[in-house]
């Protein structure tokens, strides 16, 4: 089967590596202007004294943008049809006062949603004021019944259709009439908003569903509808203009919603090169036209029907639906490159969708896989290309640009197939007189030994680490499957001594326990407090051995904060790794972990891809952490760090339940670099394998529950492992 496999995959090679342009998506077919989804950016003029957005909405006449000035006043200024700008007016408010959501009325007045929050004044109202800014009139709407937080005016979403107006506040949807009295209203939560369409009916949105109702209500499931694609909503929907009741935003485009609750993508951002996700307010104008606010005020003009997208297409495969990073990711690569643009093909996680399509020689370009493991019988198959061969053919980056230790991580049977743009090491902090300097990696026999060998009165972690049983399990084993199971030659070793032991390990060691179901109900805020002060000092007091593991991308700050939080400083504490045969320590995948597959369209173009979200400006930008995969990024961003807390002075505070520590963020060289060569010496990928991994915890989960022995325990996790292995071959 595995010769055939490769036999097919060379066919499709053959046959279409290079044939990029032709399978690019592009159609010879002229698409109608109510099917091009395709637009192009422009921008539109903005004031001088310009200094950031309120809202922007159509007019009658074209488009008006509400704004703050360089004198603190909210100014508007209206746009004529063809967007040209006109002159712009103050909209009269008072001290404290904050206006939002404004709309047009019909006699060409300006309505807008009032608040004010002082020490002497709380309050909202509607306000109406004329088309040059004076006020007119307003309705007053007290507390709304009772249902107005006084102390946090927040309104998500205000939209109006007649005199009643429809707000969405933090615990409430509530419908006013003219009058200012609540007619009716819904509970919601914080990702919910209800809002106004053309017609009268009132859209229910939440980040995954909506409905459209013909009155304010909570709506039944059946009322529900997922979003289009599996998108999520971005912002809450826009009133509607005629050809739509509303139109929505949601992560992979903007959509139109008739009066039936029908949907049509209007704008596909991916397509357009629009980045969606730093859109935070458009409105429509004229047919195939909006506005939105990105960086400034720009202008989306629908693509001629007959226009054709020249260049070739390199096509994404991800599981589930392509997050909101990956698209804007696509969205800049395309934006920076004159040969390719993006699309995405997403698979379902039990489907054979994938290797079908491999075989088929029409699989993505690029691949993101759940995990590392799930690739290795299509490298075992000969579907995916090594960094070493895409070099050769196309030049770019190479195995020389990206860390040694990240690199022998991912390493299989001596080749690189895949990178990723950021990792995190598994270290965990544990007070240096218990383990001191000097003893950061061990393996589990050394580790276990010293466990062991701790005082009666000392728990394994503080809480919400290594509370019981199977987090201890899942820490020791399942982040660690190399150790057990050899993908090369398809073997596993679980019923070995050291797995036996290491099973009655985890059932037996002395755990602090988790604070169970409705403790957040039943304790006082002063308990938690005590609690959390008793937690956070478990390892100062040498009560608890290790603190919790290293946050996503290794931020100075946080470990500079941990140390803090335990009543320790940097230099109190030893950065312990996570056990394992190589006594190096391992790391884990921040985000994507991007594969080229030989059987996609467009090879060249899914490695260009691969060089731009793995370039050092790609990864620069990424401020998130400090653990970036190439070294020159990886180097600059350690370095600036250092720079910025070296003999620092700053005070910073943290907390956990009211109770509240303070620290200086600095740090000594010492310290800096003793941090650095740990991160550094994290070299073995530590990852779940999502088709063994179920198997290890409903055995684990049998034995610790008394139904098997330790080496029953483990014969099964063998017999079965075994069994799933040779089935891959």
């Amino acid at each position: 089967m595995k010769k055939m496999i490769a036999f097919l995959c060379a066919l499709a090679l053959m046959a279409g590596c290079t044939s990029c342009a032709e399978k690019s998506g592009k159609s010879a077919v002229s698409v109608s202007s109510d099917e091009q989804t395709m637009y192009k950016e422009s921008s539109i003029d903005l004031p001088a004294d310009y200094i950031y957005a309120n809202c922007i909405f159509p007019t009658a006449d074209g488009l008006m943008l509400v704004y703050n000035d360089t004198d603190e006043h909210i100014r508007a200024v209206r746009y004529d049809a063809e967007l040209n700008i006109g002159g712009s007016f103050v909209i009269e408010k008072g001290e404290g006062e904050w206006l939002s959501f404004f709309s047009e009325t019909d006699d060409g007045n300006l309505r807008a949603f009032s608040s004010v929050s002082t020490d002497k004044e709380k309050a909202v109202a509607i306000k109406t004021f004329s088309a040059d800014g004076k006020l007119v009139s307003a309705v007053d709407l007290g507390d709304l019944g009772g249902r107005l937080d006084m102390n946090n005016i927040f309104a998500n979403a205000v939209t109006f259709h007649g005199d009643e107006t429809l707000l969405s506040l933090d615990k409430d949807a509530i419908l006013v009439g003219g009058d200012g009295q609540v007619k009716a209203s819904v509970p919601l939560d914080m990702s919910e908003s209800y809002t106004f369409d053309s017609e009268g009916g009132i859209i229910c949105s939440n980040m995954n569903r909506h409905a459209r109702l013909d009155k304010l209500k909570t709506p039944t499931e059946s009322e529900l509808r997922e979003n289009p694609n599996g998108s999520s909503m971005q912002s809450p929907p826009v009133t509607g203009d005629g050809r739509y009741a509303a139109y929505l935003h949601l992560d992979d485009g903007i959509y139109g919603m008739s009066a039936a609750g029908d949907m049509t993508l209007l704008v596909d951002f991916i397509a357009s090169q629009v980045s969606g996700a730093h859109i935070s307010a458009f409105c429509p104008l004229v047919e195939g036209r909006f506005a939105v606010l990105l960086t400034g005020l720009t202008l989306l003009t629908a693509r001629p029907d007959d226009y054709v997208e020249e260049r070739g297409t390199v096509l994404m495969g991800v599981h589930g639906n392509a997050d909101q990073i990956l698209r804007n990711t696509a969205v800049e690569f395309a934006k920076e490159n004159d040969g390719y643009t993006v699309e995405f093909r997403e698979y379902d996680t039990q489907t054979d969708d994938l290797k079908r399509d491999i075989l088929a020689g029409d699989s993505p370009d690029v691949y993101i896989p759940t995990c590392h493991n799930e690739m290795i019988k299509y490298i075992n198959l000969g579907a995916v290309e090594d960094f070493a061969e895409l070099h050769e053919k196309y030049g770019g980056i190479s195995e020389e640009d990206f860390l040694p230790n990240v690199v022998n991580g991912l390493k299989h049977k001596g080749k690189l197939y895949s990178m990723a743009e950021s990792y995190t090491p598994d270290i965990h902090m544990v007070n240096s007189e218990v383990l001191p300097r000097g003893q950061e990696g061990w393996d589990y026999g050394e580790f276990m030994d010293f466990v062991e060998a701790l005082p009666d009165d000392m728990y394994l972690s503080e809480h919400h680490f290594l509370d019981n049983s199977v987090l201890a399990f899942d820490w020791l084993c399942q982040n660690n499957f190399s150790d057990w199971v050899d993908y090369e030659k398809a073997e596993c070793c679980f019923d070995s001594s050291e797995f036996i032991r290491l099973l009655e390990f985890c059932k037996n060691a002395n755990y602090i326990g988790e604070y169970g179901q409705g403790y957040w109900e039943n304790t006082t805020e002063e308990e938690r407090t005590l609690d959390a002060q008793e937690d956070l000092t478990l390892l100062g007091r040498k009560k608890a051995l290790m603190g919790y593991r290293m946050p996503s991308g290794c931020r100075l700050w946080d470990i500079i904060g941990d140390a803090a939080a335990h009543s320790m400083s940097l230099d109190d504490i030893t950065l312990v790794m996570q056990p394992n045969s190589s006594r190096h320590g391992s790391f884990r995948i921040d985000r994507a972990e991007y594969f080229v597959l030989k059987t996609g369209n467009c090879e060249q173009g899914g490695w260009e891809f691969l060089n731009y979200v793995l370039s050092y400006n790609n990864q620069m930008n990424d401020t998130w952490g400090l653990c970036h995969t190439r070294k020159d990024a990886f180097e600059d961003a350690w370095s600036n760090t250092f720079k910025e807390y070296e003999n620092s002075d700053r005070e910073v505070s943290g907390g956990l339940n009211n109770y509240r520590y303070t620290y200086t963020l600095t740090i000594s060289r010492e310290n800096f670099d003793y941090v650095k060569e740990t991160v550094l010496a994290c070299d073995k990928l530590g990852q779940w394998d999502w088709d063994i991994s179920p198997i290890l915890s409903e055995e684990f989960e049998q034995y610790i529950a008394g139904e098997s022995t330790a080496e029953q325990c483990a014969e099964h996790i063998q017999n079965r492992v075994s069994l799933f292995l040779s089935e891959q071959e």
